[in-house]
């Protein structure tokens, strides 16, 4: 229905929002081939909270429904499922034509394992 697809897409780009917005921890990961280090931004605990409690107020005030997901469970896990198949696809396409850094590139020949395990993060 339109309001799972609302639901789910007002979620993720509060997720989205949240990334940006709240502050971390700057910590570097991975070296890649080229001798590049990666750098992430360390603020998942800090917005899982503030979207708990987001929800948790949203809820006691009537602005959403916390029944909704569990009664259309179905619905969320199958838009879940299908979103998560098109970021796939773009993230994989986009490293096959357009790659940040071509050096850190890592074809395997076989498309399958270069989904699964990623072109860009060799």
């Amino acid at each position: 229905s339109f309001r799972t697809v609302k639901y789910l897409f007002s979620w993720q780009l509060l997720q989205l929002a949240l990334y940006f917005i709240v502050p971390g921890k700057i910590t570097s990961g991975r070296v890649m081939s080229s001798g590049r280090i990666l750098f992430y931004q360390c603020n998942g605990l800090y917005c899982l909270l503030i979207s708990n409690l987001l929800v948790i107020i949203l809820s006691f005030f009537g602005f959403i429904d916390p029944v909704y997901f569990v009664n259309n469970i179905l619905e969320f896990l199958v838009l879940s499922n299908l979103l998560g198949l098109v970021l796939t696809m773009t993230v994989y396409l986009k490293a096959v034509y357009y790659p940040n850094f071509q050096q850190d590139c890592y074809f395997s020949g076989s498309p399958l394992y270069d989904v699964y395990c990623g072109v860009e993060h060799s």
